[in-house]
């Protein structure tokens, strides 16, 4: 089971939400955001600029998660904080429980034990609007609609305008599609974008994304070529300054780049040594 699949026996958020992805980078204001989207209704609320206030720390105490298939815990009794603005690599192998742990900060999924709080307040049904609006999310597979290309950025909001769509996209290597390409039309699921645009995709609708402080980034730099995975790499830091940055990924290029690196497959009296040292080792390498 994915996450996703969680979504849905879980059964509190918005039922349009068939997989994880699909919500892309629209956490900024819940995952309705997908509604409103699709009926045109936009939003007239803006928040609050991340130059005004200080990034979110996030913090996991005593955190499970154990898939409903399953009689064994994938995350269990995970403590962890994220310091304001630290930049934070999630790694392991597949099957790790990587992408569940973004999907439990995010309020995507219900853990079974813990709690999960992100600047000082913890994340349950009544604080999830709230704090969702200040993420934003870059997925592996992003939900792309039938529209344009601008639209798919912009995902309904009134606040990011033509000028903002064309930062967005150049800020995701993506400026090959700006211009006059940025109105092209694109297919349900993504006809007509590679599977490395759509996943650069997904990091401009986070660009875009007004008032987002804390980005959960989901295997940014699959699918891509090494080259394109490296600038996507330095557009991901450049663009997530001043902001805190949790990344998943199998990429040890990327993983270098963070303030820590966190493995989910070391023994956990061990981790924090283990981090340390596997955050040297990265740098040393790259």
């Amino acid at each position: 089971m994915d996450a996703g699949d969680g979504l849905q026996r879980a059964g509190k958020w918005n039922p349009l939400v068939r997989r994880l992805d699909e919500i892309g980078a629209v956490l900024v204001d819940d995952a309705v955001a997908v509604q409103d989207h699709q009926l045109g209704a936009g939003r007239g609320r803006s928040e609050p600029s991340p130059a005004h206030r200080a990034p979110p720390a996030v913090e996991l105490v005593q955190l499970r998660f154990t898939h409903a298939d399953s009689a064994l815990s994938i995350i269990d009794g995970l403590d962890l904080r994220v310091a304001p603005g630290e930049r934070v690599a999630i790694v392991g192998p597949s099957g790790a429980g990587k992408s569940t742990l973004l999907a439990l900060m995010a309020g995507l999924v219900p853990a079974q034990a813990g709690s999960v709080v992100i600047d000082g307040v913890a994340l349950d049904d009544r604080s999830a609007p709230r704090l969702r609006a200040r993420m934003a999310w870059i997925g592996q597979k992003p939900h792309v609609f039938a529209g344009t290309l601008a639209a798919n950025v912009a995902l309904g909001r009134p606040q990011v305008d033509a000028p903002a769509v064309g930062r967005a996209l150049r800020a995701a290597t993506l400026e090959q599609l700006a211009g006059r390409e940025a109105g092209r039309p694109l297919g349900e699921s993504g006809t007509g974008l590679s599977g490395g645009e759509c996943l650069r995709l997904a990091m401009a609708r986070a660009v875009a994304a007004p008032g987002s402080d804390l980005w959960l980034a989901d295997e940014p730099t699959a699918h891509l070529d090494a080259a394109t995975a490296r600038e996507l790499t330095r557009r991901l830091l450049a663009q997530s300054a001043g902001r805190t940055l949790i990344v998943a990924t199998h990429d040890p290029e990327l993983a270098s780049r963070m303030d820590r690196v966190i493995d989910l497959a070391a023994p956990r009296p061990a981790r924090a040594d283990a981090d340390r040292a596997m955050a040297g080792a990265l740098r040393a390498a790259s």
